[in-house]
């Protein structure tokens, strides 16, 4: 996730997205706890706001090429109650053909998000 880890020792709120893998996930979370910064992540709406940082992490991410319109209306939400000016990178990297795809499912979200309502 490119800077990630830089970013929030620094202190930032970094608004994540990243595949459904549980061990990743569960860095991530330790990476933030560890850090002075904040860490938003997309999780199913039906997870409880009580859930465990390992129910967090099972069920933590979406998926860019599939999820793509979901991801833009989360993002435009996080983004919103974070009540931050968002800075947007997106790094991703896929064998092949998928990686033109995730690219082109990383411009179509990064649009949507910046365009005003």
């Amino acid at each position: 996730l490119g800077p990630l880890e830089h970013l929030l020792k620094w202190g930032a709120t970094v608004i994540a997205v990243a595949r459904r893998r549980e061990a990743s996930w569960k860095g991530l979370i330790n990476v933030a706890h560890a850090s002075a910064g904040s860490l938003i992540f997309p999780v199913p709406s039906e997870l409880s706001i009580e859930a465990s940082e390992e129910q967090l992490a099972c069920q933590a991410g979406a998926d860019l090429l599939m999820d793509a319109p979901e991801i833009a209306a989360w993002l435009k939400i996080a983004i919103s109650e974070a009540g931050v000016a968002p800075t947007i990178g997106a790094y991703t990297y896929l064998d092949g053909d998928a990686h033109v795809r995730v690219n082109l499912a990383c411009d179509a979200i990064i649009r949507e998000v910046l365009t005003p309502a």
